[in-house]
């Protein structure tokens, strides 16, 4: 059951390495890891605001410069982050794999 298992994985990676390095960083790392927290800490600072601050409307918020700085900015944080974490990953699906498929 565990041959199996190393055989499933393997051609798993297999099959992620013929798709190419940039195309799993960038589904991997930008869009599932940086833009999953972007898109969860723009909606919590929503939140917040309509929580903490309800004389104010969620269209003056929307629209405000703070909300727009801090969108582009989070934007590209988040998005870098991601990049990178694809990236590690990436490294060590191929440190993890390659070795083992030398043995």
């Amino acid at each position: 059951m565990n041959k199996d298992r190393e055989k499933a994985a393997s051609e798993k990676w297999l099959r992620m390495k013929n798709t190419g390095k940039n195309k799993f960083i960038f589904r991997t790392g930008f869009l599932l890891y940086g833009m999953t927290l972007f898109v969860v800490y723009i909606l919590a600072i929503i939140v917040l605001n309509l929580i903490y601050h309800p004389e104010i409307r969620l269209i003056d918020f929307l629209g405000s410069d703070v909300f727009l700085k801090r969108l582009l900015s989070t934007f590209i944080l988040f998005g870098l982050m991601g990049w990178f974490m694809g990236s590690s990953v990436w490294r060590s699906y191929k440190r993890r794999w390659d070795e083992f498929s030398n043995k």
